[in-house]
């Protein structure tokens, strides 16, 4: 009977793990879609990017950041960081945009 009791507990700490990250990963894709839907209304805009850095993932690209903070990453050369550039938004990523410079 302990053995019962034991495994009925477990089964039930196991079912409420499930429900919980469930609930998690369900939460983090609604506020995924939400930051996408209000941060791509800035898409096809052309905006001034404060460059800070080379991009971690890709070596062609640099970082900026718009004036609300946003992170734009888009190809240029390191010479950029510091600069205020001009940059079209093509892509929201949820979190923050691609784009291209404009020269």
């Amino acid at each position: 009977m302990f053995v019962r009791k034991c495994s009925y507990v477990s089964f039930l700490v196991h079912l409420n793990l499930i429900a919980f990250w469930t609930a998690r990963i369900l939460f983090q894709t609604a506020i995924q879609n939400i930051s996408k839907e209000q941060c791509s209304r800035d898409t096809g805009k052309v905006v001034d990017v404060l460059v800070e850095e080379k991009n971690d993932h890709d070596a062609a690209m640099v970082t900026g950041r718009m004036s609300n903070n946003l992170l734009v990453h888009f190809v240029g050369e390191e010479s950029l960081i510091g600069k205020l550039v001009s940059v079209k938004l093509e892509e929201c990523k949820g979190f923050y945009y691609i784009g291209t410079l404009v020269e």
